[in-house]
């Protein structure tokens, strides 16, 4: 016999519906905390000039998610898709909202869940859009096991192919020596319970797996687990710091295949998966375990500067 649907009217309504617009101010002080939260020392964030590439991630919506009851009590991240069309700087006023674009079920290793897939809108003070987040939310029961596995990846050592970096970190690579194949410039993190309780602050996500140890053991996970969205910035940082101060982190698709624990180590790569015209490249990118699992997958499109300035 099938059970009902988990997904319910009040669920239906609400597909569709644009929250009302919430109102930021960018911070100095806000921008440097989450890039130190997140570990990333581009000078640009720590004099005010720029914000990291996720930083609005640190804006609340309004209403706050979820809009509706959920029969579900526990909750993972899926996963990211951000488009950047224009730069955030202290200073910025920056509108924020949200809309639900779809609600499913799926029954998998972690038993009934409901997937919500959301769109957050950034935009200015003229209403041009910066940048945005499509997001995917899973709700769960902890009575079944989470996931705790990842995707399968060859070691460092066998993947092969040329590293493209320049000698300066801020020059970046330039798209003339970026070809089908070629490495960005591995980025090595260790996240620590510490890091996380800064990324909580800097980014409003005080879920309790991220940093409370007995809770996180409480709803089945053997430790605290590392944000999602802080595995996007670790991306994304190895992403910019690969295109340079010239080139720019266009988009960023992933998805969030298995946990990572503190103390344990991260490598974010990729490799350059086409050339497009107009110094575009778009890379398939992950994050990888020592073991060679990968528990961040997706791809993202950058912009490189030329050597002849083009």
């Amino acid at each position: 016999m099938s059970r009902s649907s988990l997904i319910t009217d009040e669920m239906r309504a609400a597909i569709g519906v644009t929250s009302a617009r919430s109102t930021h101010i960018v911070e100095a002080g806000a921008v440097r905390r989450f890039a130190e939260a997140v570990g990333d020392p581009n000078p640009l964030y720590a004099s005010g000039a720029a914000a990291p590439p996720t930083f609005p991630r640190s804006f609340d919506v309004t209403p706050p998610a979820p809009e509706f009851d959920i029969p579900l009590p526990d909750i993972l991240d899926g996963g990211s898709a951000w488009e950047f069309l224009g730069p955030i700087a202290p200073g910025d006023e920056i509108t924020a909202s949200t809309k639900v674009c779809n609600i499913s079920e799926k029954t998998g290793r972690i038993g009934d869940m409901l997937l919500v897939v959301r769109q957050h809108v950034y935009a200015d003070r003229s209403g041009r859009t910066l940048a945005t987040q499509r997001s995917t939310t899973i709700y769960y029961s902890a009575s079944a096991s989470p996931p705790s596995g990842g995707v399968r990846g060859r070691t460092a050592a066998a993947r092969g192919g040329s590293c493209g970096h320049s000698d300066n970190p801020g020059e970046g690579v330039y798209v003339e020596d970026a070809s089908v194949g070629t490495r960005i410039r591995p980025l090595v993190k260790t996240p620590t319970t510490r890091q996380l309780v800064q990324y909580a602050g800097a980014s409003g996500d005080f879920y309790e797996i991220h940093y409370d140890q007995a809770y996180a053991r409480s709803v089945g996970l053997p430790d605290v687990i590392v944000h999602g969205a802080l595995k996007s910035a670790f991306l994304a940082q190895a992403l910019s710091e690969w295109a340079g101060d010239r080139g720019a982190l266009l988009k960023m698709d992933v998805q969030y295949r298995g946990m990572d624990r503190v103390n344990e180590r991260l490598t974010c790569a990729g490799t350059v998966s086409s050339v497009l015209d107009g110094g575009l490249v778009e890379c398939d990118v992950w994050t990888e375990r020592d073991d060679g699992v990968r528990t961040t997958v997706g791809k993202a499109v950058v912009s490189l500067a030329s050597r002849s300035g083009a």
